[in-house]
């Protein structure tokens, strides 16, 4: 059985978004990362062949950038992840659709990560859930229409030990992917560094568009 999926991008206000990189970029120049990281993730997804893409922000302003077909914004009035997660996973989830959340924040993604996690999902694993490497994070998590009632929210830094061990306590089968790709996050001054040192062209299509 080949199940439907959908993805999950919670987005902050773009008035918010990437603190960390304001010694090294304006605020114009984030905002302007964030909504090309945001069309890049969209992309990908849509190639990947998803149902649906959910956009989660309290920033109004994002919803006029959405132009694609099968792309949905859903307003959230605080900043909270866990909460934005969770209200897009009971959305996918009511639509009998495995959710995959992602940050928007992943400069390297592409359409053969969702590939594989949908690949994992359709071999009846209840989670898949790929870290992050700058925090021991979250970069990715796809949780199992038939196990939403145990779905629980612990994304923010060391979230990725505090769900395995959730996992193990409560006997779901999960697949731990280790993707670079995933793995990488652009979050800091040293991230930009790095993907315009190894990345030139991704580097430049998201700084210069």
């Amino acid at each position: 059985m080949q199940f439907s999926f959908s993805i999950i991008l919670p987005i902050k206000n773009l008035n918010q978004s990437k603190t960390r990189l304001r010694d090294s970029l304006s605020k114009n120049k984030i905002k302007n990362l964030t909504l090309n990281l945001m069309d890049q993730t969209i992309n990908v997804a849509l190639e990947a062949k998803v149902s649906n893409v959910l956009i989660i922000s309290s920033d109004k302003t994002i919803e006029s950038k959405l132009t694609k077909d099968k792309v949905t914004f859903v307003y959230q009035e605080d900043e909270d992840l866990n909460k934005a997660i969770k209200n897009g996973f009971e959305i996918s989830f009511s639509k009998n659709q495995i959710p995959i959340f992602l940050p928007c924040d992943l400069p390297l993604i592409n359409k053969n990560n969702i590939k594989n996690i949908k690949n994992i999902m359709n071999k009846n694993f209840d989670v898949c859930i790929a870290p992050s490497k700058s925090d021991f994070g979250t970069n990715s998590l796809a949780w199992s229409n038939e196990k939403k009632d145990l779905f629980y929210g612990f994304f923010g830094k060391n979230s990725y030990k505090k769900y395995t061990e959730y996992f193990s306590k409560n006997n779901l089968n999960y697949f731990k992917l280790f993707d670079s790709e995933l793995s990488f996050d652009l979050d800091t001054t040293k991230n930009l560094n790095h993907l315009k040192k190894t990345n030139n062209q991704i580097y430049k299509n998201l700084l210069l568009k």
